[in-house]
């Protein structure tokens, strides 16, 4: 870094990130190494010089070298991170990596269950109870036929869409789409014995085809979101998508999703990032009532102090783990 006329701002930049941010010294000298590859690849030109064409093209460079969709968002953080602090504090006029994302990481497929592994799991030494039963009904059919938990717990005991004659079951999935899948011999055996013992579970006007030890489960589920949708209230975007809502109300869907364990604890991890300041505010008047109405605890790692000071009744700062004060 010392070599590049242009060093020197980034040095200033990293001992900002130490001394505001107290980053860890691993990030800093991450963020190091990404400033030094940027001044490789710039050579004599300066940093006012970026355009946005370029870092397309340097990001292109350093994939064709071998580096990760990741080690490419990291490096672009740091590159984004610098020239918002030029801007900020060197007079710089734009950001040139502002827009500019990395190549998008592959997804790997999960790892499924063998034959072998699947028969040891569904094997009964002996007749079991109602619920292991039910379990096992359950697994053999997901196991057999690849519905998702969803479909699996939309199935009514009577509604004709469970075909066991025929070996196959109707079920409605993502986007309303219907669809009809073969259902193994494994599993209609199974089903074939939770259906002769589900009366002693399910309660006599329950359709749901499997129930919970009450009687039901879907209803209970239904009972849980609906209750947690009022009491983060979420009922105005109930029926929109996670991905059509704002972060102040995601931040409310991870919450709810928390809730509804029925946890004594809550652990929040900086839970105001990406909220504006009435987002944090009102989480945190949420997050009041929560533990008054709830009985709750709440463990917290945040860095917004009017958060910290509306929720928390002990306080301890830390400095790289080493206790400061409280």
């Amino acid at each position: 870094m010392g070599a590049h006329p242009d060093s020197r701002l980034a040095r200033d930049y990293l001992h900002a990130l130490k001394h505001s941010r107290r980053l860890s010294p691993a990030t800093l000298a991450n963020y190091g190494r990404a400033l030094d590859v940027l001044f490789g690849l710039l050579g004599a030109a300066g940093l006012n010089s970026l355009q946005p064409p370029q870092v397309r093209r340097f990001i292109a460079i350093l994939h064709a070298r071998g580096l990760g969709p990741r080690s490419l968002a990291l490096t672009l953080s740091a590159w984004r991170g610098c020239f918002g602090w030029l801007v900020r504090h060197r007079g710089f006029r734009v950001n040139p990596v502002l827009g500019i994302r990395a190549p998008r990481a592959p997804r790997p497929l999960p790892k499924a269950l063998s034959v072998e592994a699947a028969q040891r799991l569904f094997r009964e030494e002996k007749p079991g109870t109602p619920e292991l039963v039910r379990d096992a009904a359950m697994f053999e059919l997901l196991y057999s036929s690849g519905l998702r938990l969803g479909e699996l717990v939309a199935l009514d005991v009577d509604d004709g869409r469970l075909d066991l004659r025929q070996g196959e079951v109707t079920v409605t999935g993502k986007g309303a789409k219907t669809r009809t899948v073969p259902v193994g011999a494994k599993a209609r055996e199974s089903l074939q014995r939770w259906l002769s013992s589900r009366s002693q579970l399910a309660a006599p006007d329950e359709k749901a085809l499997f129930v919970g030890g009450r009687g039901r489960i879907r209803r209970e589920v239904k009972a849980i979101a609906d209750e947690l949708i009022e009491e983060t209230g979420l009922g105005s975007i109930a029926d929109r998508l996670a991905s059509e809502i704002s972060a102040g109300q995601g931040r409310l869907v991870e919450l709810a999703r928390a809730l509804a364990r029925g946890p004594n604890l809550l652990l929040l991890d900086e839970p105001s990032s990406g909220l504006d300041a009435a987002e944090s505010a009102e989480f945190a008047r949420l997050l009041v009532r929560l533990v008054s109405d709830r009985d709750l605890g709440i463990l917290m790692v945040e860095h917004d102090m009017s958060l910290v000071l509306t929720i928390c009744q002990w306080i301890h700062v830390l400095d790289f783990g080493k206790p400061l004060m409280n």
